[in-house]
């Protein structure tokens, strides 16, 4: 979860300057943070990560005066119509942005380190590092224009950097700035980047670095705030975060007329959605009786809207700065933090039942325990896979890639069991022969039937490596392990890119399938496997669903 850095006198005085430094700790511990007092005087606060709208001062005293009583409900803030424009021009790779002014911010040098602060920790967490949404931050009165244009520039485009002293182009910038050398891949395309200018001067870089000519220091007093992202969803509630947390600082914020984005003509949109609560829902989940009276109080101490609409159902009004609220529940979880958990008497869990493990798991710990008696060691490999392995098995098949992986080598998700216990090999050459391992999980295959466009299998496969080994061996393990689970099945002759030609067969029984045999030459060079390696891996999904019958053979 975050972590930010604070002045615990800096927060108690926007929460209460007559509380010590303990109360406020627990006081924000109803909140689900931590706070930690530092040896430097500050307070570390482990904030948790559904709250990004108390990722500063002044997000954390809005939801803890709310607790105290102080003030209820949505705040009111000001806010203004400005005569700046954002046009947005066509920018592929980051197509969303959303522009907002905040007048009278007044912005000191402690409050400038927190308010960079503020603006990574949400690149950290819902920019999941810059990649879905960055945040630019101006000193207004620097900004050369009043109109603002969004669009994809030539990497020959020149400017200065922030903190570099010179100007260069955005080809110059993207490889010698820190910055550049760090996020310069994410937004670049062959034919530019994109970039934000007022006048004529790019003023930033998204999301990369803005320009020195917009730097904010001790004495800003108004702001130019961006954000730019891959979804307009984020970006519009991001901008709703920041500018509610610069209208709790004393800030008048100011709405920027935007042409060429059909899905909103002004930012920031500041929205309220609403939603109804059952009371008797809520009383459920809370375990005792709540009526809607006291529900409407308690959310409204959680610096939500609420107003009883009859007997049994409370209307409540989510502020833009509660990106958090997706369910009924969720309300009801506020209502449990305004009442404090400790307040809540335990009871006694009244379910009687009786459990039993599901046919799935009957069937894996009875595989688990056939492969272990043969002599075989379980291994349990990440679902996460290196989509280049099914590459190194010499098979085309499609497979489930992610979107933003953290590296290249976790960058999909498993097609088989069989290419982690390939990798799991070549990395354990150096132990005593032979190396006899097996897996029982999931795998996840594309299927454009299904609403998600993919499926999951429940497979089992296992792994001989040494250098006397060969399909007899490995054959002999499958038939035993499918005779041993009652399962009739059928040899078949087959080829396969993975296995030898002619050393390969497939088998198939009711509830699945699968391939056995001994792993192609050409694919054991790929993984850097100096020895004879043969495996099977077979598709047990219909057998662990207790679908399919099963016959003894």
């Amino acid at each position: 979860m975050p972590v930010i850095r604070l002045n615990p006198q800096r927060l108690l005085q926007l929460v209460d300057p007559s509380m010590t430094l303990e109360e406020l700790g627990d006081l924000l511990f109803r909140l689900k943070c931590e706070v930690e007092p530092l040896e430097t005087g500050e307070i570390e606060v482990e904030v948790n990560a559904d709250r990004p709208d108390m990722l500063v001062s002044e997000g954390i005293a809005r939801a803890a005066k709310g607790l105290l009583g102080k003030e209820k409900g949505i705040p009111s803030y000001r806010v203004v119509d400005t005569d700046y424009v954002l046009v947005v021009e066509k920018a592929p790779t980051r197509p969303y942005i959303a522009l907002a002014v905040a007048y009278g911010v007044n912005v000191d040098e402690e409050y400038l380190t927190e308010l960079v602060q503020f603006q990574e920790k949400l690149h950290t967490t819902v920019g999941r590092k810059r990649r879905k949404i960055a945040i630019g931050l101006h000193d207004l009165d620097k900004t050369p224009g009043k109109t603002i244009v969004y669009r994809e520039a030539p990497l020959d485009t020149m400017f200065t950097p922030l903190h570099v002293g010179r100007r260069m182009s955005i080809r110059e910038a993207l490889k010698e700035t820190p910055q550049g050398r760090e996020y310069g891949s994410i937004s670049l395309s062959p034919s530019g980047h994109p970039a934000i200018f007022a006048g004529s001067e790019l003023i930033s870089l998204p999301p990369v670095i803005n320009s020195d000519i917009t730097r904010l220091e001790p004495g800003t007093k108004n702001l130019l705030i961006d954000v730019t992202g891959t979804d307009l969803e984020t970006v519009l509630a991001t901008m709703d975060i920041i500018a509610s947390n610069l209208a709790e600082r004393g800030a008048t914020i100011g709405r920027v007329r935007v042409e060429g984005l059909e899905e909103a003509s002004y930012t920031p949109v500041l929205r309220t959605e609403k939603m109804v609560l059952d009371t008797d829902f809520a009383s459920r989940w809370l375990g005792f009786r709540v009526t809607p009276s006291e529900a409407a109080e308690h959310l409204e101490r959680m610096r939500l809207g609420a107003r009883v609409l009859d007997e049994a159902r409370v209307e409540a009004v989510i502020p833009p700065y509660r990106i958090d609220v997706l369910h009924p529940v969720d309300l009801v979880e506020d209502i449990a933090i305004s009442i404090g958990y400790d307040r809540i008497e335990p009871k006694p869990l009244e379910l009687r039942t009786r459990s039993k493990p599901l046919p799935r798991w009957r069937l894996a710990d009875a595989a688990r325990d056939l492969m272990v008696g043969m002599g075989f060691q379980e291994v349990l490999t990440f679902m996460l896979a290196n989509p280049s392995d099914l590459e190194r098995m010499r098979l085309a098949e499609d497979q489930i890639l992610l979107e933003n992986p953290i590296t290249a080598e976790l960058g999909g998700l498993r097609r088989l069991l069989l290419q982690q216990l390939l990798r799991l090999a070549a990395e354990n050459q150096h132990v005593d022969m032979p190396l006899k391992v097996f897996e029982v999980g999931d795998v996840v295959a594309p299927d454009p039937g299904e609403e998600t466009g993919a499926r999951t299998e429940f497979h089992v496969a296992a792994l001989v490596m040494s250098p006397r080994t060969g399909y007899e061996e490995v054959q002999a393990y499958l038939y035993a392990l499918l005779r041993n689970l009652g399962v009739g099945f059928r040899i078949m002759e087959a080829e396969h890119p993975t296995f030898m030609e002619g050393r390969v067969a497939r088998v198939v029984f009711e509830g699945g399938e699968g391939f056995v045999g001994e792993i192609h030459p050409e694919v054991l060079e790929n993984f850097g496997i100096k020895y004879p390696a043969a495996g099977f891996e077979v598709d047990i999904t219909g057998l662990a669903s207790g679908a399919a019958p099963v016959a003894r053979r």
